[in-house]
């Protein structure tokens, strides 16, 4: 399963990481449901196993924040280990490289559609809009007496 494409910026992203995990979960589901072969029933419920993995993991997170309320100094250490991403989960990405990046995508567009020929396009409108009356509309209204 490939890896979503994100920047992660120096933040651990667990709403996004939860949202992404659920909707692998479904998509493999439903492929499974469609193809009924044992390679994606194999798959989904790894992927099953797997989002259960991090909801316990971010569960039991929320739980050590609650366990540590009255004490301050483990109240602290808690939300640090929380708040601050972990060495493993950072990349140092500079202006220069974030620039470089999108430059050498688009250079690589470029030359793979250099050849192509241009794109066919209908008619296009040669009127334009320039100016709009609104007419306000008049509802009867049939009041019944009893």
């Amino acid at each position: 399963m490939k890896e979503p494409n994100v920047f992660k910026l120096g933040i651990e992203m667990t709403w996004l990481q939860c949202y992404r995990m659920k909707w692998d979960v479904r998509h493999l589901e439903s492929v499974f449901r469609r193809h009924r072969f044992l390679r994606c029933h194999l798959q989904w419920w790894t992927a099953v196993v797997r989002y259960h993995q991090l909801l316990g993991s971010k569960q039991r997170s929320f739980w050590r924040l609650l366990e540590s309320a009255g004490n301050s100094r483990a109240l602290w250490k808690t939300l640090s280990g929380l708040m601050s991403p972990s060495v493993t989960q950072t990349t140092c990405i500079t202006p220069a490289g974030f620039v470089a990046h999108f430059k050498n995508k688009v250079d690589a567009i470029r030359a793979s559609t250099a050849g192509a020929p241009l794109p066919m396009t209908g008619r296009t409108c040669s009127s334009s809009l320039s100016s709009i009356v609104i007419q306000p509309r008049h509802y009867s209204r049939h009041r019944t007496t009893a």
